[in-house]
């Protein structure tokens, strides 16, 4: 499990996780670039407590990381709504 805070009520910072390569697939003969343009990528969060869902299949994006190299590295982007952070705990 990945630990991620988030005040009450705040919207701010976006929750971001890198793609990264995981050898189980043949990360640059999958021609990423074409493949991530074409996709649809979706969060959701679920009460750890009660497992209702918070946020069901909400929209994110995914970017082209700010890196220096030669390399592409890609991140996944959900921008909170402030709904989503209205309660506190654990999701």
């Amino acid at each position: 499990m990945i630990e991620f805070f988030v005040r009450q009520g705040a919207n701010y910072p976006a929750l971001r996780m890198e793609l990264i390569e995981d050898g189980r697939y043949d990360f640059h003969k999958a021609k990423i670039n074409n493949a991530l343009q074409d996709s649809d990528v979706v969060f959701s969060m679920k009460d750890i407590e009660t497992g209702i869902l918070k946020v069901s299949k909400a929209k994110a994006v995914i970017k082209n990381a700010d890196t220096e190299g030669c390399e592409d590295k890609y991140v996944v982007e959900y921008d909170w709504q402030t709904r989503d952070t209205a309660k506190p705990g654990i999701y």
